[in-house]
């Protein structure tokens, strides 16, 4: 099962599940992965080695076309790709700039649907204190070149999931941790007309909830998102919660979706969020439960 949590720059993962015939009753599986945008070089180590024993594609030359503003902090970079590439909603790019030393790890937030239809992917990045995601915040500019490698053992694959059964899933974002559950969500719209999916998505405040009005736009489409809104510091208005998402908020969630013995939850976001996320879920009875760290 996983979390797939991550702040805006490189990340590591592993996976380990467990067939659910061999699970006691309770127990919830997990498959971890580490999202991480450092401080300094000592903080964020290096991308390429935490996520060594990932297997990744070939390498794929990319070309900014779009580079915007999506939160005060935060720009989406819109990248056009050979065709031919192919990725699972919730993967991460190994990002690689020409003269840079220092490789990126950044989720990917659109979909497949999207590669195909445009030819290109989408990434969000945070802006802190590493190369790549400096880069990307002070330097990117349309026309700009980079190259890629597609990694990540954290992804939506509905077949394997729910096979025939309607697919129903939890998730949980926090911050930048948004990205790959975006890309889920979006992924499980498109494809999915009998889905029940749940949101629960919190930021330190209302403008770093990114993506808003696409998903306020899909509470209102088929299949419908339930959303929840939350913002940890300041106030907020409207339909966000001014406070942390809690157990209440989870148990609740998980009540209005229905068949828990069928929902898989997905985490994402830093690790002292991702833990207490985990831990109230460990006393529902899921499917799984799929998560990721960033720090």
């Amino acid at each position: 099962s996983l979390l797939h949590g991550r702040s805006c720059s490189c990340f590591c993962c592993s996976c380990h599940s467990l067939p659910s015939r061999c699970r006691p009753p309770g127990f919830v599986t997990s498959a971890s992965s580490l999202l991480f945008a450092g401080q300094s070089m000592r903080r964020f180590f290096s991308h390429l080695a935490r996520t060594s024993a990932v297997s990744r594609s070939d390498m794929w030359d990319a070309t900014v076309v779009d580079i915007k503003s999506i939160s005060p902090s935060t720009k989406q970079a819109t990248l056009r790709v050979d065709p031919k590439l192919t990725f699972k909603p919730g993967q991460w790019v190994d990002f690689i700039i020409p003269e840079e030393p220092v490789v990126g790890g950044f989720s990917i937030c659109s979909t497949p649907a999207q590669l195909a239809r445009a030819g290109t992917i989408d990434i969000a990045v945070k802006h802190v204190n590493h190369p790549p995601a400096l880069w990307v915040h002070e330097r990117c500019q349309v026309n700009s070149r980079v190259q890629l490698r597609i990694g990540g053992p954290v992804f939506l694959d509905i077949p394997a999931m729910w096979g025939s059964e309607h697919p129903q899933a939890l998730f949980v974002a926090g911050g930048i941790g948004i990205s790959p559950l975006f890309a889920m969500i979006k992924h499980m719209h498109e494809t999915a007309r009998e889905a029940k999916m749940a949101l629960l998505y919190s930021a330190n405040s209302e403008d770093e909830l990114l993506f808003q009005d696409e998903l306020r736009a899909l509470t209102l489409a088929e299949p419908k998102l339930h959303l929840r809104l939350f913002s940890t510091r300041g106030a907020a208005a409207n339909d966000v919660t001014a406070r942390r998402i809690d157990a209440s908020d989870l148990h609740a969630t998980l009540k209005s979706l229905g068949s828990p013995s069928l929902t898989h939850a997905f985490l994402c976001g830093p690790p002292p969020m991702v833990d207490a996320i985990f831990a109230a879920l460990s006393h529902e009875q899921l499917a799984a439960v799929h998560y990721e760290k960033w720090w």
